[in-house]
């Protein structure tokens, strides 16, 4: 029987060693931290739990510091640098949006990655084969908002990205004023310009056809608050793997749009907003457009917790706080999988395959490539959750979230997301456990920093690092691997002149936390003090782009097996690309392509 070893426990290693598993193989996961999971990780927050004479709630930080995944390889993909929650309260499998602990009066909150893309099925015919369809949740179809220079308002419904279907309905026209919707809807009558043979970015597209109003006021809050990407580096074929070709053949980009929302699968909507008419259809049993994200009942690590549980069963060995420091050369090499430990594997270390699902800086260290083992300075996103007792939310003042775009000044957070109006089950939990008028509120830190080269300057004036989960975008020519979004510890609490650094991934807990005070009040247009937050924490993830030698590491692998060594196959967020709409498919087919690759070799 094949053997195989999988470096890396994150939902990139995961899967391929479930695809593995599943065929027969002897699977050993290596990991170096002392669970799984990577960016798919529950902190937990304990309502005026543990509070000291004197302190007000919300004081405590939930300080989740940890850098040791830079030593050597195991960590899973998306989990270097992590400050990483695990202290408080376990590492239970629930959703990190509010699974309330039996018997503790705890709330477990996601630390990272909440959701899924649906503009593909591969997330979701994933959880199906895995037993998890039934878990499988949308969010509130109220949608989130845009936070503007001048003006707070709900995201046009019928939008990629952004981009509207129809410039001039009333909700774009609200946003972009008259002249500048019209402006957009010349994109309807303008000859296509554009050819099959260009890459451009999703800037210079939406630039172009639809105007820099639509460019500023739309898109870039969604590629900066959800995407991490100015919009200018930000390649059109990543931001959405069909718009662009859709575009050429309807010779429109607005129509382009509203082709690939009616395509969109059942029960989802390639949209930001879900149509008003959700709730009706969903009552009368119509499958509802839901939205761009899913999620799972009782969370995302339920799906980590599934993976793992089915891996076990199947036989699979997994090996926690282990890193591995080297894999076998060649056929003749006595080296097995060299740990950084006393543990040392028997004949299960000397695998005939080998899944690397680390970062690129990591996977060239193991495979011998010193010039792209090089590693941008650390950088990423600080996340900020408030457990609040604050009825006045109730209404939901800003739907399911804000985005704030890079222009807006006066508010240290790049995004908002309202946990508790988003996930309804959320919502539910909380009341039961702690009743009514509790919040779960997440705020993101990395905003862009104002760009002052060239002239992108003038057309995008800002630069970014994630909202939803900490990923950073991928690296395009002319982007400096977007690290400096974010260099530098900030110079003041707020962050916004232009000689400070913005919040965000090496600001202190408590500069974070006294921001997070002030953004929610100022975005949801309630006050909010000190001493209605019964608890919060503040994670931190630092994310690689993908590598822009991905061609050279994959070549250095396929050069391993031509010499006798175990055949390789590289996988994670560095060169499948950001989420888990790209992850998951994409070690899927490559574990796939391994075992074929061995059974033929």
């Amino acid at each position: 029987m094949s053997s195989v070893a999988v470096v890396g426990g994150g939902i990139g290693g995961l899967t391929a060693a479930w695809e593995l598993v599943r065929a027969g193989v002897q699977v050993d996961l290596y990991e170096a931290a002392d669970r799984l999971g990577g960016s798919i990780a529950p902190a937990t927050l304990c309502p005026g739990g543990g509070m000291e004479a004197g302190e007000l709630p919300g004081q405590r930080s939930s300080d989740f510091r940890r850098e040791d995944h830079d030593k050597a390889a195991g960590g899973g993909e998306g989990n270097r640098e992590v400050r990483d929650p695990r202290e408080r309260g376990g590492v239970g499998a629930g959703h990190a949006t509010a699974q309330l602990a039996s018997g503790i009066n705890t709330v477990v909150v996601d630390a990272g990655a909440e959701a899924f893309a649906t503009r593909t099925p591969a997330v979701r015919e994933f959880l199906t084969e895995l037993g998890l369809d039934g878990q499988i949740v949308s969010p509130n179809p109220a949608g989130a908002w845009l936070q503007l220079p001048d003006l707070a308002a709900p995201l046009p419904a019928t939008g990629i990205l952004g981009i509207p279907g129809d410039p001039e309905a009333d909700d774009v026209v609200r946003i972009l004023g008259a002249d500048e919707a019209a402006r957009a809807a010349e994109d309807l009558t303008a000859p296509m310009t554009w050819s099959p043979a260009q890459s451009p970015s999703l800037g210079e597209v939406v630039a172009d056809r639809m105007g820099p109003a639509v460019l500023a006021k739309l898109v870039a809050p969604i590629t900066s608050g959800v995407h991490s990407a100015d919009p200018y580096d930000l390649p059109i074929s990543t931001a959405h793997p069909k718009l662009f070709s859709f575009m050429l053949a309807e010779g429109s980009l607005a129509r382009a749009v509203e082709k690939l929302r009616a395509a969109a699968p059942a029960g989802s909507s390639l949209g930001v907003k879900a149509a008003v008419t959700a709730h009706r259809r969903e009552a009368s049993g119509v499958s509802p457009p839901g939205s761009a994200v899913q999620s799972l009942h009782g969370g995302m690590n339920t799906l980590i917790s599934a993976l793992e549980t089915q891996l076990r069963e199947f036989g699979a060995r997994i090996h926690l706080s282990q890193t591995v420091c080297e894999i076998p050369s060649n056929a003749g090499s006595d080296t097995v999988i060299s740990l950084n430990s006393t543990h040392r594997p028997g004949a299960e270390g000397k695998p005939d395959l080998v899944v690397l699902a680390v970062d690129a800086a990591q996977a060239a260290g193991l495979l011998a490539e010193p010039v792209a083992a090089q590693r941008p300075a650390a950088s990423g996103v600080a996340l900020v959750t408030l457990l609040v007792h604050a009825p006045e939310l109730d209404a939901h003042p800003r739907g399911t979230g804000i985005l704030v775009a890079p222009a807006v000044e006066g508010i240290g957070a790049k995004a908002m997301t309202h946990i508790s109006a988003k996930w309804a089950w959320t919502a539910q939990a909380l009341q039961a456990r702690l009743g009514p008028g509790h919040h779960l509120v997440r705020l993101s830190y990395g905003r862009l920093t104002r760009a002052k080269t060239g002239a992108r300057a003038e057309s995008s004036e800002t630069r970014l690092a994630c909202g939803a989960c900490g990923a950073l975008p991928e690296a395009t020519e002319g982007c400096p691997q977007c690290g400096q979004a974010i260099e530098g510890r900030a110079q003041s609490d707020r962050g916004t002149g232009d000689d400070a650094a913005p919040l965000g991934y090496h600001t202190d807990d408590g500069a974070l936390y006294r921001a997070a005070l002030e953004d929610i009040s100022r975005l949801t247009g309630i006050s909010i003090g000190p001493d209605q937050v019964l608890d919060h924490t503040v994670v931190r993830w630092r994310r690689n782009a993908v590598s822009p030698q991905t061609h050279q590491l994959q070549e250095a692998a396929a050069a391993w097996a031509g010499c006798g060594g175990p055949r390789i196959a590289l996988v994670g967020e560095s060169f499948a690309g950001t989420g888990l709409a790209q992850v998951i498919p994409h070690a899927r087919q490559a574990a796939r392509q391994l075992l074929e690759k061995g059974r033929g070799g």
